[in-house]
């Protein structure tokens, strides 16, 4: 296992983010001088090779998270997008009132079986034409 899947899509990056900065900071302060010894190169290189690893398995970690995080908020929303029926509602949710107001500023109220039925009227095409006054 690893750390994005041991936690959350946010816990994991707030770990990552706070272990690629603290090794990018590592990494910064280790950086190769003009005045450094071949001794003090060679050791710096094996640190430097060591903090580029550790941002690079960080940011793997990372962007699983991300992957993961985005996944999950796009099963969320195409769930939520999905067509409930009248009857998956509560009688609370039901009973819910809504203000709408139309374009020419006039608002009325409605709770969830008015605005059910008026879908329902909506689709039926016999009761269009009558409300628009084109007939039967």
């Amino acid at each position: 296992m690893t750390i994005a899947d041991d936690c959350t899509p946010k816990d994991c990056l707030e770990i990552v983010s706070a272990e690629i900065g603290e090794n990018a900071i590592l990494l910064s302060k280790n950086l190769p001088k003009d005045n450094d010894t071949q001794e003090e190169l060679a050791k710096k290189y094996a640190k430097i090779e060591r903090y580029i690893n550790q941002i690079r398995d960080y940011a793997k970690e990372g962007l699983k998270a991300r992957r993961y995080g985005s996944d999950s908020v796009a099963v969320i929303l195409t769930t939520s997008a999905k067509h409930r029926d009248l009857q998956d509602f509560s009688e609370e949710e039901k009973s819910t009132q809504v203000t709408i107001t139309g374009p020419d500023g006039k608002s009325f109220q409605a709770d969830m079986e008015c605005l059910d039925r008026a879908c329902k009227l909506a689709e039926d095409p016999a009761t269009v034409r009558k409300i628009l006054g084109e007939g039967e």
